[in-house]
């Protein structure tokens, strides 16, 4: 089984200006498994197809971790930023599935929501 040690993001939602909420993005180092390995291309009516990755990562979590589950945003794996897609809690662990690249706000480039 392949190692995985890497970033997640998650993000804070902050008050920039009254009325006005934005994204702060934060990354934590974490170590873990590959479960699953593997990428899929879909064709559409794109030139070039989109690439998503059905791989899976499984880490021994953090009490913060699991308080902050729907903070989740992204996972850093094969030096690209890949959405997550689904989370399965079985503790210790957590099974974090990913899918599509990541396209939000990034450390240091809050975003506006």
């Amino acid at each position: 089984m392949a190692r995985f040690y890497g970033v997640i993001g998650y993000a804070d939602t902050v008050e920039a200006t009254p009325g006005i909420a934005e994204d702060v993005i934060t990354e934590r180092k974490f170590r873990g498994d590959v479960l699953r390995d593997s990428s899929r291309f879909v064709y559409g009516d794109d030139v070039n197809p989109d690439s998503t990755i059905t791989n899976s990562i499984s880490i021994v979590a953090s009490r913060f971790l699991f308080e902050n589950l729907s903070k989740l945003r992204y996972v850093e794996f094969a030096g690209e930023k890949w959405k997550i897609d689904n989370l399965e809690v079985k503790k210790p662990r957590l099974i974090i599935g990913m899918g599509d690249i990541y396209d939000g706000p990034i450390p240091g480039t809050p975003s506006v929501t």
